[in-house]
Formats: C-alpha cells, structure tokens, sequence
C-alpha cells in the first residue's frame, strides 16, 4: 500500500547497527532515506528539527535511560510513534515504557515487522 511518505529516526549507537536498522526501514518506507542518530542528546536534537513519525530507540542508548530518552524525545517530538527495541521485552519495561507513550519491540522480530510499523504510522 503506497501512501505518505514516512519520515523515520533510528537511534542506535552502534554505527554499523544503526546503518543495517535504517537500511530495513528504508526498505519498508519505499526507499525513502532514514535519519539516525547515535546518542540520546542527537536523537533528540533531530527530533526537535525534523519532527518524524516514527522513532526507533535501541534500549541500550549510550549511558542514558531508554525512559529518559523516550521522554526527551516526545517533548521535542509530541506527534511521533515511538518504539524502544530490545532484546528481552518483558511485562515491567513493556508497562514502564508504555506509560510513556511508547512501545517496545524486540529486536528478533524487527525485521519482520519494519513494514508493519511504518504502515501503522503511514495510516494516521
């Protein structure tokens, strides 16, 4: 289903991951290119500047809370989806994350489910 364009940060900090994470979400967004960002301080400086619609954190962001960094994000960003990536989600993050306004997602299941998410997204 082809519709709006849907403009996406990854914020992971490991550069090869961050790459190979935007890669798939370019491929599910049409080709369309993917911003990302390498600490909490950047993912939320691009997030004030480029307001996107979904934004993708890696739970183990640098040394700072994954909490804190999904409410940085949605001050400066209040419209976009937001999804934590981890490799274990659990019922206590899961409900911690979601009383912020986000999600989580597991990594092993990224792959199959970029599409999904930015056709969630691309349908509000």
């Amino acid at each position: 289903m082809r519709g709006r364009d849907v403009k996406i940060l990854v914020a992971e900090s490991n550069q090869l991951l961050a790459e190979a994470i935007g890669d798939l979400f370019a491929e599910a967004n049409d080709g369309h290119p993917v911003l990302t960002a390498r600490s909490v301080p950047e993912a939320v400086e691009v997030a004030r500047r480029e307001a996107p619609d979904l934004v993708v954190i890696d739970h183990w962001i640098g040394r700072d809370s994954v909490e804190g960094a999904v409410r940085a994000v949605l001050v400066e960003s209040p419209r976009s989806s937001v999804f934590v990536m981890t490799t274990r989600v659990d019922e206590t993050m899961s409900s911690r994350i979601r009383s912020l306004g986000a999600a989580c997602i597991d990594k092993e299941t990224l792959h199959d489910r970029a599409r999904e998410l930015v056709e969630s997204v691309r349908g509000t």
